[in-house]
C-alpha cells in the first residue's frame, strides 16, 4: 500500500517555535513510525477559527514502492 499526504507548505516562520513542518517520531522498539504535518501556528482570540486542511490518498502499489519517475507521475495523478 501507498500512503501519501498532501497539505499547504508553511513558511520557515510559520511552525510552533522548536517544530518543523514534518516531525517524525519513532519508539524505542521500532515498531512504529509517526509521521505529523504540521499546520501553521497562530495565536487565537476567543471566536477566532484556523482552518487547515490534509488530504490523505491509499492506493495499493504495484511494486514496492521505490523512489522513481514513475511512482512521482503516479502521486501526481491523485494530487492534482
Amino acid at each position: 500500500m501507498l500512503l501519501v499526504k498532501t497539505f499547504q507548505d508553511l513558511r520557515p516562520d510559520e511552525p510552533a517555535q522548536g517544530e518543523a513542518e514534518v516531525q517524525v517520531y519513532v519508539n524505542r522498539g521500532k515498531s512504529y513510525i509517526e509521521l505529523e504535518s504540521q499546520g501553521p501556528c497562530r495565536q487565537l482570540q476567543p471566536g477566532d477559527e484556523l482552518s487547515w486542511t490534509v488530504r490523505w490518498y491509499v492506493a495499493p502499489a504495484a511494486d514496492a514502492p521505490q523512489p522513481s519517475q514513475k511512482l512521482l507521475r503516479q502521486v501526481r495523478q491523485w494530487t492534482d
